[in-house]
């Protein structure tokens, strides 16, 4: 399934002409460029640049202990997801490829700490870009395999005082105003969250775009996508304050930032001797 434009050159937004099976994506164009002082090689960095699109994309190609790592900024929010990792999943010309996402999110649960590491399972879906993909009816979930190596890989690496939790997260289309909605359901009011959002651990936006890209190229046999999802805790949407408050996450966000990455790519080297 080919589905991106026919550019006759590089891809129309990321600018790439190929990539790599193990693959690890973030918002953020800084987080994905990081990923390259982790690399054993570099092969290429593409960067966006005063005489493109301006979109400012970040992709970086090397290797991590032997094995073929990409790394890339999808941009933020559910719908730049659906037009940047379709780029990804079509300049690879093998069939099993792995994404895994590191982002930050906000946490729901009276467990989740400012810092933690959620390892999301099963996805509550409040965005609609992965309806346009899978239809109305689609139940989003992170790949088995994914989840359970990130689990263990997090476990050995996490900080003295960082929790590791897995279970379900929310994914939500924009930030602030569903910040603001969250806060008038749930601030003030276990009882509610208790019943309709007794398990989830926290909230991000983009995660279930990646499971559903994943099985609209998997339904025709041509590819076989794993996904999972690392996030850090950088704040606490329900808490008392009138505005969220990110402070605290900005004195840790180096030393977490570091770690996610480290998880993420020693994560993709087990799932490639795996696969």
């Amino acid at each position: 399934m080919k589905m991106t434009f026919q550019t006759g050159g590089p891809s129309a937004h990321l600018k790439i002409t190929y990539a790599n099976a193990n693959v690890l994506c973030a918002g953020s164009a800084g987080r994905a460029e990081k990923v390259a002082t982790y690399l054993d090689t570099v092969d290429t960095i593409i960067q966006g640049t005063p005489g493109d699109d301006g979109r400012k994309h970040v992709t970086v190609h090397g290797t991590y202990q032997g094995v073929p790592i990409t790394a890339f900024s999808t941009g933020m929010g559910p719908a730049s997801v659906a037009i940047t990792m379709p780029e990804v999943i079509e300049a690879y010309e093998g069939r099993d490829m792995t994404f895994l996402r590191i982002g930050t999110s906000g946490g729901l649960h009276p467990k989740t700490n400012v810092g933690d590491f959620v390892i999301s399972t099963t996805i509550d879906r409040r965005e609609t870009t992965s309806e346009w993909i899978m239809g109305k009816d689609y139940v989003a979930k992170a790949s088995p395999e994914a989840v359970t190596a990130l689990w263990e890989i997090a476990s050995q690496t996490k900080g003295g005082s960082q929790q590791v939790h897995v279970g379900p997260s929310m994914v939500v289309n924009e930030l602030y105003w569903s910040n603001r909605w969250l806060k008038n359901q749930y601030r003030g009011n276990e009882e509610r969250r208790q019943a309709e959002i007794p398990d989830v651990l926290a909230v991000s936006m983009e995660f279930s775009v990646l499971c559903a890209l994943r099985d609209a190229y998997n339904e025709d046999g041509e590819k076989r996508i794993a996904t999972g999802n690392l996030l850090s805790i950088s704040d606490l949407p329900l808490s008392t304050a009138d505005r969220v408050d990110q402070s605290g996450y900005a004195q840790l966000m180096q030393e977490v930032e570091e770690r996610q990455i480290k998880i993420g790519l020693d994560t993709l080297v087990r799932l490639s001797k795996e696969r």
